[in-house]
């Protein structure tokens, strides 16, 4: 029996709802490992609804993440694996949008040991993803966060990163050979014992960034932020630096032979005292 005005549960009703949802949960799993791609993307559709309505609910989001993160993240693999196209492309993104949808204080993105190639991805969310070992080859990513993100033991290889924002990454062992970072930031970036092989940076935001025992023989930083970075026991042979403000970057043990420092901005002398300059290092006047 139930009070006047108090909403009574029709047990039967709501036991028809969870178990239509369910059904419906289950029918989506299958058409996301589909091998038709119509039915996949079924299965993406009704996956986005189902997630957007969770937004506001952590505890719901967690207990979703457990199954569908690994379950999207295994979709990944096999995308990337696949042959190059526009419609493989859309679908890579698509699936990289629907781990966006569990935020990072939810769950970290399991996609290490991943190859990413020929493909052009824009406004993607990989921030706080484990990216280890993971090659990215002739990519073309754009207006993307992969902010906090581990890319230790990855490769970047003839790819450009236009608006990318990677503050905070930590980079161990990483290898980027004939990458173009333009319009993007990476400050407090942190890359150890990694390679930057005829790289360029061209207004790229690096304050406070670390490269410690990198080598970035070849690269170029043109209108960049350098203000705090901290280059210590990195080889810059080579390396030309212009129109980038350096006030505050750190040089210590650096070896800058052969690298061009001429149109520098804020650089100091005193910043100099412990590296390693050579009679081929070309510095500002002032400082000469």
């Amino acid at each position: 029996m139930s009070m006047k005005g108090e909403a009574t549960v029709d047990l039967r009703e709501l036991m028809t709802i969870i178990e239509r949802d369910a059904a419906r949960s289950e029918d989506a799993v299958r058409a996301i490992l589909s091998e038709d791609a119509n039915e996949r993307y079924k299965g993406y559709t009704w996956l986005h609804k189902t997630l957007s309505r969770l937004q506001n609910d952590e505890k719901a989001l967690k207990e979703n993440a457990s199954f569908y993160v690994p379950l999207l993240a295994g979709c990944l693999a096999r995308l990337t694996n696949g042959e190059s196209g526009h419609e493989r492309t859309l679908e890579v993104l698509t699936v990289i949008n629907l781990l966006g949808l569990f935020p990072s204080r939810v769950a970290a993105l399991p996609l290490s040991n991943l190859r990413f190639e020929a493909l052009s991805l824009s406004d993607f969310r990989l921030d706080f993803a484990d990216l280890r070992r993971s090659v990215f080859s002739d990519m073309r990513l754009v207006s993307g966060v992969m902010s906090d993100a581990d890319i230790s033991h990855a490769r970047f290889e003839d790819s450009l990163l236009r608006g990318v924002s990677l503050d905070r990454v930590i980079g161990k062992r990483a290898r980027m050979e004939r990458v173009t970072f333009d319009k993007g930031s990476a400050s407090e970036a942190r890359f150890k014992d990694s390679e930057f092989l005829e790289c360029e940076f061209a207004d790229v935001d690096l304050s406070k960034a670390l490269f410690a025992a990198c080598d970035l023989g070849g690269t170029t930083f043109e209108g960049c932020k350098l203000g705090k970075t901290d280059f210590a026991y990195s080889s810059l042979l080579g390396v030309r630096i212009s129109g980038s403000d350096v006030a505050g970057a750190h040089f210590y043990n650096t070896d800058l032979r052969g690298a061009d420092l001429r149109a520098a901005r804020n650089l100091k002398a005193s910043q100099l005292e412990t590296a390693i300059v050579g009679d081929d290092t070309r510095l500002p006047d002032n400082i000469r």
